[in-house]
């Protein structure tokens, strides 16, 4: 089964701790999701980013953290993974 991650915003204009602003999308404020999709464009898994909240995927190595969490079900099992530049690195791909 070929996956892919990628981040995504919901768009939120309210108030919120955990809001993003991100000036080159359409949605230029909402909340940031990482989503794991397959071939179809189903979500199979998704993570809503907290910030400096987020204790899960704080200190270096961030986006290896994502993958690692997203992937977890799915590791060993045969799973082709997509990703772009920002979730690619050498230590990840020594996993």
């Amino acid at each position: 089964k070929r996956l892919t991650i990628d981040e995504s915003i919901v768009q939120w204009r309210g108030r919120l701790g955990i809001r993003q602003y991100i000036p080159n999308k359409r949605h230029k404020y909402g909340v940031k999701m990482y989503v794991l999709t397959d071939t179809n464009g189903i979500t199979q898994k998704m993570h809503m980013y907290c910030g400096s909240h987020d204790i899960d995927l704080k200190g270096k190595g961030h986006a290896e953290k994502v993958v690692m969490m997203l992937m977890e079900d799915y590791l060993n099992a045969g799973h082709s993974l997509y990703t772009d530049n920002f979730y690619n690195s050498v230590s990840l791909a020594e996993k």
